[in-house]
């Protein structure tokens, strides 16, 4: 058995410590815990691999597997001579999913910027809420003027 308990309170800074020496490269790294996230900008493609390949072997190096189930790769450039334009990444023989809508720690991204994911999920998940107080309201003779106006957030 390799690691620290799941949901330790010492799991992510044993983490961080354990990944503090994760190569240098041209990508800027993003890490939450035990998720990394590498933002590339790039003029050519076989860079990001060449990059994508050093990340693997030093995760081998170490022992550490990723979790192909939860990796996804994705593209957002300015290219608009290859604009559907999918990276084919393939770490210790898996093949990594390409996504357009990557989430990270709860974020879904997309190429436009637009968060329109992550906000439609927020919506979704507070509208039980919504209805539950507008119920309250109505049982306790709030006028249906202001909780119409409740209703019209979710």
């Amino acid at each position: 058995m390799n690691g620290v308990p799941q949901g330790s309170t010492l799991a992510p800074m044993l983490f961080n410590i354990y990944t503090s020496d994760i190569p240098d490269t041209v990508s800027t790294q993003y890490g939450y815990a035990d998720d990394l996230a590498l933002l590339f900008s790039q003029k050519c493609w076989g860079e990001v691999e060449e990059v994508l390949s050093r990340i693997a072997e030093y995760l081998s190096a170490w022992r550490l597997r990723l979790s192909t189930a939860k990796t996804t790769c994705t593209a957002f450039h300015l290219n608009n001579r290859e604009p559907s334009h999918k990276l084919a990444v393939t770490i210790n023989g898996s093949i990594i999913p390409y996504t357009l809508t990557p989430t990270y720690v709860g974020v879904t991204l997309d190429r436009q910027v637009t968060f329109s994911n992550t906000w439609k999920a927020s919506v979704a998940k507070s509208e039980p809420v919504i209805a539950c107080y507008v119920s309250w309201l109505a049982r306790h003779g709030v006028p249906s003027s202001l909780f119409c106006e409740i209703s019209a957030l979710g």
